[in-house]
C-alpha cells in the first residue's frame, strides 16, 4: 500500500466516485469538444479565405474584359467619327475649292469685260474726234487763207487722211470697270485656297492618336501615350484653326488624351487617388456591447469579477477573480442574444472544466464553477492546479457575463420543485432526501457539501439519501424525459 497526502492511505479496493470519472470525462469531451470547434473555423476560415480569392480574381478578370469591350467600342465610335469628319472635311474642301474656282472665273470675267468696255470707249472717242476734225477746218478756210495771185494756180493741199474704220463693238454688252490683279488676288478665295494647300495632319490624327493612348494606358504601357499626346499637339492646333468641326474634333482629341493620361497616372501612383489594391473584407467587423470594433485574429481580453459584469460579442478571454477564494464555489451567470452558448474554464493552460448550451433562442445561463478545485480543498489538499483562472467565452452574438457568490441562488430548506437542469443553494438542517418525478427520464444531480455525492436516478423511481445540514450547492445536471424534452422533479427533505 502506498501512503496518500496528509498521511492518509486508500484502502486497496478503493474506487474514484464516479462524479469524478464523470467530471474528468466531461472535461476531456469539452477540451475535444474545443479543439474540434477550433479546427472547424480554421477550416472554414481558409475556405473563406479561398473563396474570396476566386471571387476577386474573377472580379479582376471581370474588370478587365469589361475595360477591353470599352475601349474597343470606344475606339470603333472614334473611328467611325473621325472617317465622318473626314468626310465633311473633304466636302468642305471640295465646296471651298469650287468657290474658289467660281470666284476666280467671275473676276476674270470681270476684268475682260472692264477692259473690253474701256477699249471700245476709247475708239469711239477716237473716231469721233476725227470725224470733226475736216469739217471744222473747211469752216475756217475761206476767211483766214489768202487769195492766191493770178495765174499761180495755187498748190493743193494733202489730202486728208481718211479716218481709219471704226473697230466693231460688241452690242448689248455693258462692261464693268477693270478690277486691279492686286486686289482681285485677296479675296476669300484666294484665302481658302493658300489654307487647302498647308502641309500638316488635320485633327482627325490627333483622335486616333488619343484612341490609341487610351488602349496603351489600359495596357500598362506610358512611353506611347507620352508620345501620342506630342504628336497631337500641332494637328490640334491646326483643328482650332479650320472652323467649327475642326473645333469639336480637337476638344475630342484632347479629351482622349487626359483620359489616357489619368488611367496611366492612377496605374503608376494607385495611392494618389486613395485607391488600395489589397482586398478589403466585406464581413461585418464585430464589436462589443459599447460598439467598441473587437480586432480579428486576437481574442479581446477582460477581467471578469464580483459587481462587475463584462459583455461581448462572439469569443473572448475572460480573467477571473474569485469572489470567495481559490478553494470556493462560483456562479458563472451568462445572458446572451441568439443561442449556441459554450464556457471553457482554464487553470493556467489546461481544461479542467467545460460547459455548454444549445438552444435555438438567447436566455440566461447559470453554471457552478471551479468544482474540482473545491474539491481538492474539502479533503485538505491544495487545489492551486485546478483553481479556475480563466474562462472563454464562445457566442455566436452579443452576450453579457458575471461572476457571483453561490450566496444568490435560489435557496430552499424542506421542498424544491424545478424542471430540467439548474443550480440552487440548500439552508437546511439536513435529514433524508427523497428525489421524485411524475414523468418518466433520467435525472443526474450532484451535492457540493461537506460529503460530495453524485445522485442518479431513473424516474419515477424514488431515491432517497441523506443530507448534512446545510448551507451548501446541489447542481442538478441532467433532468430529460424519455423523448428529450425537460424533465419536471421534486425534492423533499425530512428531518429527524
Amino acid at each position: 500500500m502506498v501512503e496518500g497526502k496528509n498521511g492518509y492511505t486508500p484502502p486497496a479496493d478503493y474506487r474514484a466516485p464516479d462524479f469524478v470519472r464523470q467530471w474528468s470525462d466531461s472535461a476531456t469531451r469539452g477540451a475535444d469538444r474545443i479543439e474540434q470547434e477550433r479546427e472547424q473555423r480554421t477550416r472554414d476560415g481558409e475556405r473563406d479565405a479561398a473563396q474570396r480569392a476566386q471571387d476577386g480574381q474573377r472580379a479582376l478578370e471581370q474588370s478587365s474584359q469589361d475595360a477591353q469591350r470599352a475601349a474597343g467600342q470606344a475606339a470603333r465610335d472614334a473611328q467611325r467619327a473621325a472617317e465622318q469628319l473626314a468626310r465633311d472635311e473633304g466636302r468642305a474642301a471640295t465646296s471651298t475649292a469650287a468657290r474658289a474656282t467660281y470666284d476666280l472665273d467671275r473676276s476674270g470675267e470681270g476684268a475682260q469685260r472692264g477692259l473690253a468696255y474701256s477699249h471700245g470707249s476709247a475708239n469711239d472717242a477716237l473716231l469721233r474726234r476725227r470725224a470733226q476734225l475736216p469739217t471744222q477746218a473747211q469752216a475756217q478756210a475761206p476767211s483766214s487763207a489768202p487769195a492766191p495771185p493770178a495765174g499761180q494756180v495755187s498748190s493743193p493741199g494733202p489730202a486728208p487722211t481718211s479716218p481709219s474704220a471704226p473697230q466693231p463693238t460688241t452690242p448689248g454688252v455693258h462692261p464693268t470697270p477693270a478690277v486691279p490683279k492686286s486686289r482681285a488676288a485677296r479675296g476669300p478665295a484666294a484665302k481658302n485656297a493658300a489654307h487647302l494647300g498647308q502641309p500638316g495632319l488635320g485633327p482627325g490624327a490627333a483622335v486616333f492618336a488619343g484612341l490609341a493612348a487610351i488602349v496603351a494606358a489600359f495596357l500598362g504601357y506610358w512611353i506611347p501615350v507620352v508620345i501620342a499626346i506630342l504628336f497631337s499637339m500641332a494637328p490640334i492646333k491646326r483643328g482650332f484653326a479650320s472652323g467649327a468641326k475642326g473645333i469639336a474634333a480637337a476638344i475630342l482629341a484632347i479629351l482622349l488624351l487626359a483620359s489616357a493620361a489619368f488611367v496611366q497616372v492612377v496605374q503608376v501612383l494607385p495611392g494618389a487617388f486613395g485607391s488600395d489594391e489589397t482586398e478589403v473584407s466585406t464581413e461585418p467587423t464585430p464589436v462589443g456591447l459599447e460598439g467598441d470594433p473587437i480586432e480579428s485574429g486576437t481574442l479581446p481580453e477582460f477581467t471578469l469579477q464580483a459587481g462587475n459584469p463584462v459583455g461581448g460579442f462572439g469569443e473572448a478571454n475572460l480573467d477571473v477573480v474569485l469572489p470567495e477564494g481559490d478553494g470556493q464555489l462560483a456562479v458563472l451567470q451568462v445572458d446572451d442574444k441568439v443561442g449556441g452558448l459554450s464556457a471553457s474554464m482554464y487553470s493556467g493552460d489546461q481544461v479542467v472544466e467545460f460547459q455548454y448550451l444549445e438552444r435555438a433562442t438567447g436566455g440566461t445561463a447559470r453554471w457552478l464553477i471551479n468544482t474540482q478545485a473545491a474539491f481538492e480543498q474539502s479533503f485538505g489538499d491544495d487545489p492551486t492546479s485546478l483553481v479556475v483562472d480563466r474562462i472563454t467565452i464562445m457566442s455566436e452574438g452579443e452576450w453579457t457575463a458575471e461572476i457571483l457568490p453561490v450566496s444568490v441562488l435560489p435557496p430552499f430548506d424542506v421542498a424544491l420543485d424545478g424542471v430540467g437542469p439548474g443550480v440552487y443553494l440548500y439552508t437546511g438542517a439536513g435529514g433524508e432526501a427523497s428525489i421524485t418525478s411524475s414523468d418518466y427520464g433520467n435525472f443526474a444531480m450532484t451535492v457540493h457539501g461537506s460529503e460530495f455525492d453524485y445522485i442518479t436516478a431513473e424516474i419515477p423511481e424514488v431515491e432517497a439519501r441523506a443530507w448534512p445540514a446545510g448551507p451548501f450547492v446541489i447542481e442538478v445536471v441532467e433532468a430529460t424525459k424519455i423523448d428529450g424534452t425537460p424533465l419536471p422533479w421534486s425534492i423533499q427533505v425530512v428531518s429527524p
